[in-house]
């Protein structure tokens, strides 16, 4: 081969090099954006777009409210009274049958759903969640976008009744501490929900609430069950028939089940992001 001939050899032989070189270049840049596209899509954008949804209401929100169950007949259908400047509720408004601790934002909406958690204050699981997601839930419901509706169910455990008994009675006399009461209940269920002695159980819970401020709950009350015919019509919940209970805690927005693994049940912005898409439908 000549001189000449491979001077032109070792030039295309370059030119190929430089060629690959600017192909990995061109595919490696791709690969970036394309990263940055699947970072925004997955993590980015559904936080910016959650928050952005809570926002675009800000002109409904207001601070969570409890709706005093004092009000509402054993049956959860009807208010007996007008509470409507209270809680944006009318006379005669339909809530809930079975009975639900109900979360409003204290105003009227025509574009708000009902998020529904059926939980047991003895059941770990349910705790977890609750705990976990209680500032989310707080948002949601301040926001406007929902109204959350917690229905208490029974296991077989004694806490699970005196604890939602418990919470009955504040909602029904202060009603403002309802929300902080709830978390005082979850939070000492573990411990309290050990105890041999229901009479220790029930000074539990009473002092757990008096720490808050409550100040119309004692053991006799407790104890006397005001609020047990109603909590006990859960049973009469269609949503709940069939011949599996469903897992609690048991999620619906709207009618429709809210299907979360272990790890988004208890990750607070996987949470919110679920129900906000949800809600999106």
């Amino acid at each position: 081969m000549t001189e000449q001939n491979l001077e032109t050899a070792d030039e295309a032989q370059s030119k190929t090099r430089r060629r690959l070189k600017l192909t990995i270049a061109v595919l490696a840049g791709v690969l970036v954006v394309l990263m940055g596209v699947l970072a925004w899509s997955v993590y980015i954008a559904p936080e910016r777009d959650a928050q952005a949804a809570l926002d675009s209401v800000a002109a409904s929100q207001g601070p969570i409210a409890a709706l005093n169950t004092g009000l509402v007949t054993y049956e959860g259908q009807k208010l007996e009274s007008a509470n409507a400047e209270q809680k944006g509720l009318a006379q005669g408004d339909e809530l809930t049958t079975p009975p639900a601790f109900i979360f409003t934002n204290g105003k009227k909406s025509a574009d708000r759903e009902v998020l529904s958690l059926y939980f047991d204050f003895s059941d770990q699981r349910s705790r977890d969640a609750l705990i976990a997601n209680s500032i989310s839930l707080r948002a949601l419901v301040e926001s406007g976008k929902v109204e959350l509706q917690l229905h208490p169910l029974f296991g077989g455990r004694a806490y699970s009744m005196y604890a939602a008994e418990a919470l009955s009675e504040v909602f029904a006399a202060d009603s403002d501490l309802a929300w902080d009461s709830l978390m005082v209940l979850l939070r000492n269920a573990p411990v309290l929900s050990a105890t041999d002695s229901n009479d220790e159980m029930i000074q539990g819970i009473v002092s757990g609430l008096t720490a808050e401020g409550v100040t119309a709950v004692d053991g006799e009350s407790i104890k006397n069950g005001t609020f047990a015919t109603w909590l006990l019509s859960i049973g009469n919940d269609s949503r709940l028939s069939g011949a599996v209970a469903p897992k609690l805690p048991y999620i619906l927005v709207g009618d429709r089940p809210l299907n979360l693994s272990a790890d988004q049940l208890n990750d607070p912005d996987a949470f919110k992001r679920a129900v906000l898409r949800e809600l999106s439908r």
